[in-house]
């Protein structure tokens, strides 16, 4: 799903997704920017930005930040994309203290 399609479809349910997006308070990413480089899982990458993100939230006053996302993208790399994941939930564990 495209980030354009992602928003259409989220906007029947959060009326005022523009406003809430103009502030900050919520953000599409698209997978291929975000999680790829060279067509391959960048997990370090991913990681650094989501802790990026999550100090841009603590620093503008929430009390964190929320992911959620589509994984059909990943066809075969399953485990790839776990191992990642386990690293990201240590990672915002460590913070949540």
């Amino acid at each position: 799903m495209s980030v354009e399609d992602a928003q259409t479809l989220l906007r029947g349910a959060v009326p005022d997704l523009d406003t809430r997006a103009g502030r900050g308070q919520i953000e599409f990413v698209d997978y291929r920017n975000w999680y790829l480089d060279g067509g391959r899982l960048d997990p370090d990458r991913a990681l650094a930005g989501w802790a990026e993100r999550e100090q841009r939230a603590l620093q503008r006053g929430y009390a964190g930040a929320r992911v959620t996302g589509n994984a059909f993208w990943l066809e075969s790399s399953w485990q790839s994309f776990a191992d990642y994941e386990a690293r990201l939930n240590e990672s915002l564990a460590g913070r949540a203290g």
